[in-house]
C-alpha cells in the first residue's frame, strides 16, 4: 500500500481525480487568474507568448507606441478584418492596450506606476533599448522586486550579432535550418510559417511560468532571457545533434517546397557565389540598390491585391522574383549583405550547419551530454535565468528512475516489486 503519513493536498487522490480533469470542476478558475502582465512586445514571438498567458487567465496590458504593434500594418496576402490585419488579430486576443510614448519622462512614469502592481513583464526591444528607456529589469525590479521579467532578443544579448535584426527568416537562415528542406538543385528552403517566432514564444511562456513558480517559493522575481536563435536551435535539436555526431549534411531530394503566402522580396536568392535571404523590405529601395530597371517597372505595375485575380498576382510575383534573382546573381553574398544593409534592408547569408555551428554567436548555445560514458554535443538549455549552472543531465533510459521516483512519492520496496510484477511499472 502507498504511505499516507504527511500526505499533502497536492498528492491527495481526490484532488487529482481523473473525473475532475476530464470534465472540469464547477467554478474552477483559469490557472493564471490574478496574474498581471505588462507586455512591451511587438511582432510575433512576444505577442504570441503574452496571448498564451492571457488564454490561461492572466490579465495582459499591452503597451504600444503611438504607431502600434508592427502586426497592425502587416497584412498577410493583403487581408484584413474590419480594417485590422489578420496577423494582429491572430496574436493579440485577451489583452488590453495602452498607447504610450516611452521616450518621455511622463510615459516612463506611467510604466513605473503600472509595474508596482504587476507580476510579469515581457519585452523584445533590441538589447540595451529597455535599459535606455528606464524600463530594464534593474530599473523595474527596484520598484517591484517580485516581478518576473522576460527579455526576448534575436540572437542573444551578447556576441557579435547581438544588435542584428531578429527576424524569423533571417534567424532560420543563420541557424542552418534552410538547408534541411528544398530541392537538391534549387534554393535552400525556408519554413513556410514563422516556426522560430512560435518556438521562441513557447520559451518565453516557459520562462514566465518557471519564474512564477520560483517566486512562489522565494518571494522574489527573476530575469530570464530567451532568443530567436536559441529557439531555432531547439527546433533543430535532433538534426543538430545528428550532424555534430556525424559531420555529414543530410542530402536533399528533387522535390522543392515553398510558401505561396508571402510576396517578393521575402525569400532566398542565389548570388554570384552562394545564397542570400531577404526579409520583408521595400521593393523600390531594393530595386534601386540592385540597379534593376525591370524591378522598378514591376513596383509601379503591382496589381491591386483586392481586385486582381490570383493568376494576375501570381504572374506579377513570378516576374518580380525573376527580376530580383537576375540582379542578385551579379555580386557575391557578402557584397550584397553589406550593400543592402547600408540602406536598412533586412538580409543575411544562408548558412549550413558546417558554417553556423562554428559561429561565435551559436557556440555558447551548444552543450555536451555524458551519455553512457560518451560525450555527445547538442543544443543546450535556451532559457537563461542568469545562473551559472546549465543542467545537462543525460536523457534517462526507459524506466531508469522508476524506483527512485516511486520511493520519493511514498511507495515501499514491496509495493514497487508488486507493481513491476503486475506490469504496472517497469
Amino acid at each position: 500500500m502507498r504511505k499516507t503519513e504527511g500526505q499533502t493536498a497536492a498528492t491527495n487522490t481526490e484532488a487529482i481525480s481523473p473525473e475532475s480533469h476530464a470534465q472540469g470542476e464547477p467554478g474552477a478558475e483559469l490557472p493564471l487568474k490574478g496574474v498581471r502582465v505588462l507586455d512591451f512586445t511587438i511582432a510575433m514571438a512576444g505577442p504570441l507568448a503574452t496571448q498564451r498567458l492571457g488564454d490561461l487567465g492572466a490579465e495582459v496590458i499591452k503597451v504600444e507606441s503611438f504607431a502600434g504593434d508592427l502586426t497592425r500594418v502587416f497584412r498577410l496576402c493583403g487581408v484584413d478584418v474590419q480594417g485590422e490585419t489578420t496577423s494582429y488579430l491572430a496574436l493579440n486576443r485577451n489583452k488590453r492596450s495602452i498607447a504610450l510614448n516611452l521616450k518621455c519622462e511622463e510615459g516612463q512614469e506611467i510604466v513605473r506606476r503600472l509595474v508596482q502592481d504587476v507580476d510579469v513583464v515581457l519585452q523584445n526591444f533590441r538589447p540595451g533599448v529597455a535599459e535606455r528607456l528606464g524600463i530594464g529589469y534593474e530599473h523595474l525590479s527596484e520598484i517591484n522586486p517580485r516581478i518576473v521579467y522576460v527579455s526576448i532578443s534575436g540572437y542573444g544579448e551578447t556576441g557579435p550579432l547581438e544588435s542584428a535584426p531578429g527576424q524569423d527568416l533571417l534567424v532560420q537562415s543563420f541557424s542552418g535550418m534552410l538547408y534541411s528542406a528544398g530541392a537538391a538543385d534549387s534554393y535552400p528552403h525556408p519554413a513556410p510559417s514563422y516556426v522560430v517566432d512560435t518556438c521562441a514564444s513557447h520559451l518565453a511562456t516557459s520562462a514566465v511560468l518557471a519564474g512564477l513558480v520560483q517566486r512562489y517559493r522565494t518571494g522574489r522575481g527573476r530575469h530570464a532571457r530567451v532568443s530567436l536563435l536559441g529557439a531555432a536551435l531547439e527546433i533543430q535539436c535532433q538534426e543538430v545533434l545528428t550532424y555534430l555526431r556525424t559531420g555529414q549534411l543530410a542530402p536533399r531530394g528533387r522535390a522543392p517546397y515553398a510558401s505561396v503566402w508571402l510576396e517578393p522580396p521575402y525569400g532566398v536568392y542565389q548570388t554570384a557565389d552562394t545564397w542570400i535571404a531577404l526579409s520583408q523590405n521595400d521593393n523600390r529601395v531594393i530595386a534601386e540598390m540592385v540597379s534593376s530597371a525591370r524591378m522598378l517597372e514591376l513596383v509601379d505595375a503591382q496589381p491591386d491585391r483586392k481586385q486582381a485575380s490570383p493568376a494576375q498576382m501570381l504572374e506579377w510575383r513570378d516576374e518580380m522574383h525573376a527580376a530580383l534573382q537576375a540582379a542578385l546573381r551579379t555580386r557575391s553574398t557578402a557584397e550584397w549583405v553589406e550593400r543592402l544593409s547600408s540602406r536598412g534592408v533586412w538580409c543575411g547569408a544562408v548558412l549550413s550547419y558546417a558554417q553556423a555551428l562554428q559561429h561565435a554567436q551559436i557556440l555558447p548555445l551548444l552543450g555536451q551530454l555524458d551519455y553512457e560514458g560518451e560525450a555527445v554535443r547538442c543544443v543546450g538549455p535556451t532559457i537563461d535565468f542568469g545562473s551559472r549552472e546549465r543542467p545537462m543531465r543525460s536523457p534517462p533510459r526507459l524506466g531508469e528512475d522508476t524506483d527512485e521516483i516511486l520511493q520519493q512519492a511514498g511507495w515501499t520496496e514491496p509495493d514497487i516489486a508488486r507493481l513491476r510484477q503486475t506490469g504496472v511499472v517497469r
